[in-house]
């Protein structure tokens, strides 16, 4: 894409606003732009998995948060396949998965003290594509989730704490469609009816509606939950 790259008119502007936004926060997530060094980030192109077509990329403060893991998916029945366009998608479209630990509470130890943030972008035009989306981002996620607890290993009090676990995107799913309830586990509106391997599957709590809450080792009592 024209203007992308560190010296583009798009590297320069996200660069400024980068800078300022890691002032502020500890973790943010863009769509379609590219990197410098003002912090931390992961990104790969959705066409060829190196630098060509759009990212959806993660950025964090290098001075609150550790990088674990980062991997990046198409979503696609071949995931790790560069390029690789699933189901009725008009496009490749991808997600990024990132491990943190926060170096405030122990970076690479307790569970607790990390953090999993998925950023993705679906499709706009299949709606097959979305919902499918939705189930291999819940797969990845407990992917992520399981080399997590193998990483920690057993013993300790926070044994059976699971990470914070954050997806962030742009869905093109509207809360009727499949590929929303799928990802929220049919719980907007309440009472939707769901499939028993749903069920049996952890799914995302929306903001919009809810907080859930959870204490945290990362961000203390009342911290956002999965």
């Amino acid at each position: 894409e024209s203007g992308r790259g560190p010296d583009g008119a798009l590297g320069r502007r996200v660069g400024v606003r980068r800078r300022r936004c890691a002032s502020l926060f500890f973790l943010v997530r863009f769509q379609g732009t590219c990197a410098d060094n003002a912090a931390g980030w992961t990104d790969t192109g959705r066409d060829d998995g190196r630098h060509k077509g759009e990212a959806v990329p993660i950025f964090w403060r290098r001075s609150r948060l550790t990088l674990l893991s980062a991997s990046h998916h198409w979503l696609s029945p071949t995931p790790d396949k560069p390029g690789s366009k699933g189901w009725d998608a008009g496009q490749p479209r991808m997600v990024t998965i990132a491990r943190f630990g926060d170096r405030e509470a122990g970076a690479g130890g307790s569970k607790s003290a990390q953090l999993v943030v998925a950023n993705t972008h679906w499709d706009d035009r299949g709606l097959e594509a979305r919902t499918q989306s939705a189930r291999l981002i819940l797969r990845l996620v407990e992917d992520e989730l399981a080399a997590a607890r193998a990483q920690a290993g057993p013993g300790g009090d926070d044994d059976d704490a699971e990470p914070l676990v954050v997806l962030l995107g742009d869905l093109n799913s509207p809360a009727e469609e499949d590929g929303y309830q799928v990802l929220t586990g049919r719980r907007y509106p309440e009472g939707a009816a769901s499939t028993e391997e749903e069920d049996a599957r952890p799914s995302f709590f929306d903001a919009r509606h809810e907080l859930a809450v959870r204490g945290s080792a990362l961000a203390g009592p009342g911290a956002l939950s999965r």
